[in-house]
């Protein structure tokens, strides 16, 4: 079985210490290796109201210079993609469609952590909110990830249930029933799009045993038509979650789930590998 990891950060997302042995490319794609994966994404933060609005650094040049150079040493024994993880990209469209017509990716994913003119979704006090104010939370995240699904350069959608982390570290819950009309719109609309559904598998450390999104929803998906499905641990360095984290458990639940293939991207276009 051909075993991906599609979503981790290097020294060039800003939430990295730079000069931290841990966060560099090398350092990723060895622990890539050892977790016995055959293919690692480094999909750095680009939070573009972050960039444009605050000043935060995002090199993605720097980053696919450093990443190319890891693909030629690695060639044989590990693929390595050129990736980015575009936040918020609904809020400036113009400069994101600039950027993916400036730099050849071979991998784009889409997210959403924050709401325009608001903080991170990270940042809420969940504990001090009503149940009703969560869900209309969600329900709100969920229009804007509709709009990132309309930008053709973007592969795949990060974990669409973002806030159900910080929700459940509070002590409470989102109640997916109450959203299913709305989260199955926006997934006919990945559908439709060409757009892969992210699992990331950091939940199954600091959640649990959850994946964002839940298995529950990712078999909603799959009723609905859905084939196109990625898994990332969105480590940070290989410390945290761990390059691979979740990965082959994830796979196996995808086979049970119904699908057959897990989609990775290869200059922007996506790849099936059968799931056997």
């Amino acid at each position: 079985m051909y075993f991906a990891d599609c979503h981790t950060h290097s020294k060039y997302s800003y939430d990295e210490i730079p000069d931290v042995p841990s966060s560099q490319i090398e350092a990723l794609c060895e622990s890539a290796i050892k977790a016995g994966m055959d293919e690692i994404a480094v999909t750095d933060h680009y939070d573009v109201n972050a960039v444009l609005e605050s000043g935060v650094k995002a090199d993605p040049a720097a980053a696919g210079k450093d990443i190319n150079a890891a693909k030629e040493k690695y060639a044989g024994r590990l693929q390595v993609s050129f990736g980015i993880e575009i936040g918020q990209a609904e809020e400036y469209p113009d400069h994101i469609r600039d950027l993916l017509s400036s730099v050849s990716f071979d991998y784009v994913l889409g997210s959403l952590h924050s709401l325009p003119g608001k903080s991170d979704l990270g940042y809420y006090d969940y504990t001090d909110m009503s149940r009703e104010e969560i869900e209309d939370l969600f329900e709100e995240t969920l229009g804007y990830l509709m709009q990132i699904c309309d930008f053709s350069g973007i592969n795949a959608i990060a974990h669409c249930t973002f806030m159900h982390r910080f929700v459940k570290a509070a002590g409470k819950d989102i109640d997916f029933g109450k959203h299913y009309s709305s989260i199955g719109e926006l997934f006919r609309k990945m559908i439709r799009t060409g757009k892969s559904l992210e699992v990331n598998t950091s939940g199954l450390t600091i959640c649990r045993g959850l994946t964002f999104p839940s298995h529950e929803l990712v078999r909603y998906y799959r009723e609905l038509g859905g084939e196109m499905v990625t898994c990332g641990s969105d480590t940070h360095g290989t410390g945290g979650y761990g390059v691979g984290n979740g990965i082959k458990s994830t796979y196996a639940f995808l086979q049970e789930a119904g699908f057959r293939y897990i989609t990775v991207f290869h200059e922007g276009r996506p790849v099936m590998k059968k799931l056997d």
